[in-house]
This record gives structure tokens, C-alpha cells and sequence, in this order.
């Protein structure tokens, strides 16, 4: 999980970070970065950030234009605001905050939140795929997807559970898996990035499948690739 905190007040920011590194300390891996103003995080902003603990009250740009901002590039971002004042916490439903904690934040409160968008992301990630071939209908998780073969609009999607098809662009499966470990080897096939076991020059494997992989996608491949278990398998990639 990647989390970042907007905050200009010393001793708020590290309370957070104290209570973060609390709350996940049997957890999976994180990555916490800090801002002291939200024109510093608009411009370190990767994309691939979960969760924002965001002030309200910043020098400069406030939090709520931020918000503002951030949204309009991923709608799906999770905004904690932080203030004193619960009338500007109220005010941050307006631009779809998540959810808001008052000063000073206490670790009861904090934890409540951070179950909340926890679970929130959990969901997000649980996404099921809804096949429809002929007369028949068929959901499948797109965890167990090994991975996705396109040619001509016609779709396989290989599964650990056996294979399905449907007629669906290939652009079409990418946005709806988007934010989830996939990645192109090639421009036929969408690998699940958790099943690739070895990669060569030519080739990607997942397990026995061998999948070729093209010159003009292998740097993004590998990149996603690298990116994923970097971050203990739990990297989202964009295709």
C-alpha cells in the first residue's frame, strides 16, 4: 500500500506517520511519503498512491483545491482529510473526500479510518469480470485470470479455473482491469503479473505456458514486472 501525507504541522505529521507504521506493523509492506504543501505533493505525484492523509489548512494551495485536482486524474483516490475545524471536514465531502479526522488525531479514531480504506481497497481489488457467450453467462475473479489472449476482438480469458471466451476489444479488458497487475508481452496477450515465473529474451513464462514477448512492449513489461515485486506482489500496474 502506498500512502502519502499532506501535512505542514511537524508534530501532526510525524503522529501520523507513528500511527501509520503502527496500524501496519503485521501488515503487508507500505511505502509512507510526506508533503509539507499540496503544490509539492501535486508534483510528485505518481498515480499510484491509495490512500491521502491531506490537510485542510496548507500554505499555499489548500487542501480542498488539491483534492480538487488529484481527483480529476484518479476519481477512485482515497482523501483522508486531517483539520481542527469538523465544519471544514464537512466541506470536504464536496469534492469526495473519504473520510476526515479532527485534531488531534488520536490512534483510536485513526484506526477506525484506516480499516475503512483498507477494506474500501480490498473490495476494489476483489474485481469480478462478467463473461456473456451466446446464452450463457459466466463471473470470473479477475485474480484467477493467468492471463488474457486477443485476437480480432475475440477474447480468451485463460484462468486457473479453465478457459472462457467472449467477443470483447482488447481496450475494453484493460479498463476494467485498470489499477490491477496486468501487462502486455505483447499485443495479444494481457499477463496477470503475479503468475509470471521466468522471463527470458523471447519469452514470458507462467509456469508451463510460455508467452511471447514483443520488442516494443518488453521495457514496459519488465518495468511493471519489476515495479510488482518490488513492492512485495502488491504493485498495481497501467497499461
Amino acid at each position: 500500500m502506498r500512502i502519502a501525507i499532506v501535512e505542514d504541522e511537524e508534530a501532526c505529521r510525524q503522529q501520523l506517520l507513528a500511527y501509520i507504521h503502527r496500524y501496519f506493523l503485521e501488515r503487508p509492506p507500505i511505502e509512507v511519503n510526506t508533503f509539507l504543501s499540496a503544490e509539492a505533493f501535486l508534483s510528485a505525484y505518481t498515480g499510484k498512491e491509495d490512500v491521502v492523509f491531506m490537510d485542510i489548512r496548507l500554505p499555499g494551495m489548500d487542501g480542498m483545491e488539491a483534492t480538487r485536482l488529484l481527483h480529476q486524474k484518479n476519481p477512485s483516490l482515497l482523501v483522508i482529510f486531517t483539520t481542527s475545524l469538523a465544519q471544514y471536514a464537512a466541506k470536504g465531502y464536496s469534492v469526495n473526500a473519504f473520510d476526515f479526522l479532527l485534531k488531534p488525531v488520536n490512534y483510536y479514531d485513526f484506526s477506525l479510518k484506516m480499516d475503512r480504506a483498507v477494506e474500501k481497497l480490498r473490495a476494489s481489488h476483489a474485481k469480478t469480470l462478467c463473461l456473456k457467450n451466446k446464452a450463457e453467462v459466466t463471473y470470473i475473479r479477475a485474480e484467477d485470470i493467468l492471463y488474457v489472449e486477443v485476437l480480432k476482438h475475440r477474447a480468451v480469458f485463460h484462468t486457473i479455473r479453465g478457459d472462457y471466451e467472449e467477443y470483447r476489444p482488447l481496450y475494453k479488458i484493460q479498463d476494467e482491469l485498470s489499477g490491477l497487475p496486468f501487462s502486455l508481452c505483447n499485443q495479444c496477450f494481457l499477463v496477470h503479473l503475479r503468475y509470471v515465473t521466468r522471463i527470458n529474451s523471447e519469452s514470458v513464462f507462467l509456469g508451463k505456458i510460455e508467452l511471447q514477448i514483443s520488442h516494443s512492449k518488453k521495457k514496459t513489461f519488465l518495468r511493471d514486472l519489476n515495479l510488482y515485486y518490488a513492492n512485495g506482489g502488491i504493485q498495481s500496474c497501467t497499461n
